[in-house]
């Protein structure tokens, strides 16, 4: 995984691994490998956090920020959704997903708060159905087991009610506009699952190109093998032709000459 280039990747692990042999050693309950990995996720998710809340304090939205990651991470924990491949793609989606979700949540304010409850209502009926769905979603690094897939369903759907009630009767009741921030951070989690079930179904789709296209090339050079048999045949046919017709004319030559 990456921060910023593979010599980047290298320090971040090395780093890793001098903190995990300070603080654990051989007979520790787990292999060192994975606390090495644990602290390689913790720095990772503290510079991404570090990145977020100076995007907010650059852009006047801390208290946005804030409600950015702790909504979005309890959502996500459950429901699953897109997991970049590398620590500096992650990071820099969890920093654009945060940056958009300032610029919507100023222009929210602005433009749509006569909408207000409408929006609330039909962002919750779109998470929804997207979450009753095809959540949870699960991704190379985190699967999950059939007995919980309900439970995980559940508890995602009923976090997204939680966190839109409460952003609603925080506003009308506070007049507090920083926490209507939950309505697109909600949206980015729905776009992460959509994103993730589409990539796997590219995926799917390559594997399957791929299958077809091997199983064309075999049949191709069975094929190919078949019609250059009677030409094989041929040939064979006359290499025994001269090895008999050698045999049979030169023994009487050579036992003459004798």
């Amino acid at each position: 995984m990456y921060i910023i280039n593979l010599g980047d990747e290298k320090m971040l692990h090395t780093i890793s691994e001098n903190i995990a042999n300070s603080l654990f050693d051989e007979e520790s309950k787990y292999p060192m490998s994975i606390y090495v990995y644990g602290i390689e996720l913790m720095i990772s998710s503290l510079i991404g956090t570090i990145v977020v809340l100076t995007m907010g304090i650059l852009f006047k939205s801390v208290i946005e920020s804030i409600i950015f990651m702790v909504s979005l991470s309890l959502i996500r924990f459950f429901s699953g959704g897109y997991h970049a491949q590398t620590y500096i793609r992650c990071n820099t989606v969890f920093a654009i997903s945060a940056l958009l979700v300032f610029i919507t949540s100023k222009l929210y304010i602005k433009y749509l708060m006569e909408y207000n409850i409408i929006i609330h209502i039909g962002v919750f009926v779109v998470s929804f159905i997207i979450m009753a769905i095809f959540s949870p979603v699960e991704n190379e690094n985190k699967k999950i087991d059939k007995s919980d897939r309900l439970k995980f369903k559940i508890i995602s759907i009923s976090i997204t009610f939680i966190e839109i009630i409460l952003s609603m009767f925080i506003y009308y009741e506070t007049g507090f506009d920083s926490v209507l921030a939950v309505l697109p951070t909600i949206i980015v989690v729905d776009v992460a699952i959509l994103v993730i079930l589409k990539l796997m179904k590219l995926r799917m789709k390559m594997l399957f190109v791929m299958a077809l296209h091997r199983k064309n090339f075999t049949r191709n050079l069975l094929q190919t093998q078949i019609k250059s048999l009677p030409h094989i045949l041929f040939q064979i046919t006359i290499q025994a032709k001269l090895w008999f017709f050698y045999n049979t004319q030169t023994r009487p030559l050579i036992l003459l000459s004798l």
